[in-house]
């Protein structure tokens, strides 16, 4: 659905073989590939901020300001937290999600699930 180039199959393949038993490609393709998408965006800012020399540019009257890479890498970072908390890829994630499995699921009609 989503058309990712080479280097982002890649990471798509790495996040897939990663998340293991968890991962569905029918359910999870859509979310594996953004974070592929935004895995390969920081990587693309992170490699330009290094050709910069520096994270901020700093104009001949000196005013200063953050390159733009600094914000997308920023915004990569949190929509990356927040898909990956869908598959508990953090301690505190993989708590919560081991807490929802554990718990008797509420049956508020009262037919058999």
């Amino acid at each position: 659905m989503i058309n990712l180039n080479k280097t982002e199959k890649d990471i798509y393949n790495k996040i897939a073989e990663m998340l293991g038993e968890k991962y569905e490609e029918n359910r999870d393709s859509i979310n594996v590939s953004i974070m592929a998408y935004h895995i390969n965006l920081i990587n693309t800012c992170t490699k330009t901020l290094e050709e910069l020399g520096s994270l901020v540019f700093i104009a001949e009257s000196t005013y200063r300001q953050k390159y733009a890479e600094v914000s997308l890498i920023e915004s990569s970072f949190k929509e990356l937290t927040k898909l990956g908390a869908l598959y508990g890829l953090s301690l505190r994630d993989q708590q919560k999600l081991n807490d929802l499995a554990s718990k008797d699921v509420y049956d508020a009609f009262d037919d058999d699930l």
